[in-house]
């Protein structure tokens, strides 16, 4: 079988590689060989659609080393879905810094210097944006031992100096609010907006990874945006590859929240129209 998927990867048409069929231990330098052959195939094309970013070769090395890590631990770990490594790529790794080609995105990188990641996973956006942007501080917050411990991992492979691990809830772990929270793939719009505010500094800036917009136009939904004290500034779009599958970044500032926000977790969780929005 793993033979017969080698050779499919040699051509287009059968480039999709079954992950299930590759993860097993006995087969992991085959993995690595077949990690490496997607990267070939797949980095040039983002690298073209990243043309006006500068990305020197440190840079694309630590990417390419997370990229392996991502396929042989997070997805055997249960951190990642499956799916073949071609769409593993585009949506994890081009997802992730895919947005910085916006240049509303870019004047917002450009003008901040801290960043927090919540629910962060894997690593995703957190990790991808810190190796482009080694200048900049990044806190990761996740609840989960087990991630953290494999961000711990990438960072002791990659040195990555300038992310901040913290293993615990976010509305548990208060530091120095931050000028930009990201979140992708993290809870629903809402709690998720409320939660931020346990990082964000006012004026602070949100970005949403989302690939399709949500229910603002839901009367409950603005209103408590608008109470949480934020404003959307813009979403933005784009593709992932070949003007193929479209994704979407929401921009949110932060302006002047009611004094009633954040919630405690014990509240916020007891609101389910919350949770059913979005």
């Amino acid at each position: 079988m793993i033979n017969k998927f080698l050779k499919e990867i040699k051509t287009d048409k059968g480039f999709f590689i079954s992950i299930f069929s590759l993860t097993k231990k006995k087969k992991q330098h085959k993995i690595s060989f077949v990690v490496e052959v997607t990267w070939q195939k797949n980095w040039p094309l983002l690298k073209e659609r990243l043309s006006g970013f500068p990305m020197p070769a440190s840079s694309q090395k630590s990417l390419k080393l997370f990229w392996q890590k991502l396929v042989e631990d997070a997805l055997t770990y249960g951190f990642i879905g499956e799916a073949d490594f071609h769409i593993l790529f585009w949506r994890h790794i081009a997802d992730s810094i895919l947005p910085l080609t916006l240049e509303p995105i870019q004047e917002i990188f450009l003008r901040s210097k801290t960043f927090a990641d919540l629910g962060s996973g894997a690593g995703l956006p957190v990790v991808p944006l810190a190796i482009l942007f080694p200048e900049k501080i990044f806190y990761s917050v996740e609840a989960m031992q087990k991630r953290i411990k494999f961000q711990q991992e990438v960072q002791s492979l990659i040195s990555l100096q300038n992310v901040i691990l913290q293993n615990s809830r976010v509305e548990e772990t208060i530091n120095h609010p931050v000028d930009v929270v990201l979140f992708r793939a993290f809870l629903k719009p809402l709690v998720s907006l409320e939660l931020t505010l346990y990082w964000l500094k006012q004026n602070g800036k949100v970005l949403y990874w989302r690939s399709k917009p949500w229910e603002k136009d839901n009367q409950f939904a603005k209103t408590r945006v608008k109470d949480l004290g934020f404003r959307l500034l813009k979403r933005e779009s784009y593709s992932l590859q070949n003007e193929g599958e479209v994704r979407g970044i929401e921009i949110y500032e932060l302006k002047q929240q009611s004094k009633q926000y954040p919630r405690s977790w014990k509240k916020i969780k007891k609101e389910k129209q919350i949770f059913e929005i979005g």
